[in-house]
C-alpha cells in the first residue's frame, strides 16, 4: 500500500500576513481614502475639462462625434462617481445610455440636453439645490428612456 502525502508549498504572502505588526484593515482603508482625497482637486478639474471637451464636440456636430462623446462621458461617469459627485456621475451614465442606442446617437438635441445638464450640475448654485438636481436628473431619465438603452434604475433620488 502506498502512503499518500500532500505537500503544501510555503507561500510568502501567507508568511508575511502571519507576522505581527502592520496595519489594521481600518487603518489601511483610512490611508487609501486619504490617498484618494489628495487627488480630488485634480480629478474635479479633469471632470470639468472633460465636460468642456464634450461641449466642444457637440458644437461641431453631436451626431458625428457620438463615439468620442460616449468615451468622454464614460470618463466623467467613473471620475465623478469616485469623488462623490453622484449627480454628475448619474447624468454621465444617462448620456452613455443615450449614446449606446443607434437612435439616441442620432439625436443631437438629446445629446446637447445631457451636456447642458452636466454643465448645470457642476454649477455651484445648482449643486447646492437638491430639488434642482432632482429635476435635472428626472428630465434626463425621460430623454434616455425615450431614445436610449436605459435600464429602469432611477437616477433621481
Amino acid at each position: 500500500m502506498t502512503l499518500l502525502r500532500s505537500y503544501r508549498p510555503e507561500v510568502r504572502l501567507q508568511q508575511m500576513l502571519a507576522r505581527p505588526g502592520g496595519l489594521s484593515i481600518e487603518q489601511a482603508l483610512a490611508n487609501a481614502q486619504q490617498g484618494v482625497e489628495t487627488l480630488r482637486s485634480q480629478c474635479t478639474a479633469a471632470v470639468d475639462a472633460t465636460i468642456a471637451k464634450i461641449c466642444a464636440l457637440t458644437t461641431e456636430g453631436a451626431e458625428k462625434n457620438a463615439k468620442t462623446i460616449y468615451a468622454l462621458a464614460d470618463e466623467v461617469f467613473a471620475l465623478a462617481g469616485t469623488f462623490d459627485m453622484t449627480d454628475v456621475s448619474k447624468a454621465a451614465y444617462s448620456l452613455c445610455a443615450l449614446l449606446a442606442s443607434e437612435e439616441g446617437a442620432k439625436k443631437g438635441a438629446a445629446i446637447r440636453v445631457h451636456v447642458e445638464a452636466l454643465k448645470a450640475l457642476r454649477n455651484p448654485l445648482v449643486a447646492a439645490d437638491a430639488n434642482a438636481r432632482t429635476k435635472v436628473l428626472e428630465g434626463l431619465v425621460n430623454v434616455s428612456k425615450r431614445y436610449g438603452k436605459f435600464e429602469d434604475k432611477p437616477l433621481a433620488r
